[in-house]
């Protein structure tokens, strides 16, 4: 899985999004932190836009918080109860 947090992205780190393509395309899982409004978040002339729209068309998952994600939550109990979560 690749994790893209909820940050604002220019030109000093829309490299993370362009790895976190062409990870999506060699197999990795993708989750988006955030909401719908990544256009807000957008300071490179809509080019991260494009990309997060990229993304989510090829099954990324947008999720408003990290908790809300199954697979961490599937940690978060196993811990809870003393187990060692799957891997």
């Amino acid at each position: 899985y690749i994790i893209v947090t909820d940050v604002p992205f220019g030109r000093g780190n829309i490299g993370n999004l362009e790895l976190a393509m062409g990870a999506q395309a060699s197999g990795s899982k993708i989750v988006l932190l955030g909401d719908e409004k990544y256009s807000e978040r957008d300071f490179y002339g809509g080019v991260a836009s494009e990309i997060f729209i990229r993304l989510i068309a090829n099954k990324a998952v947008l999720l408003p918080r990290i908790e809300e994600w199954q697979p961490l939550q599937n940690v978060m109990a196993a811990s809870a109860n003393g187990r060692q979560p799957l891997k």
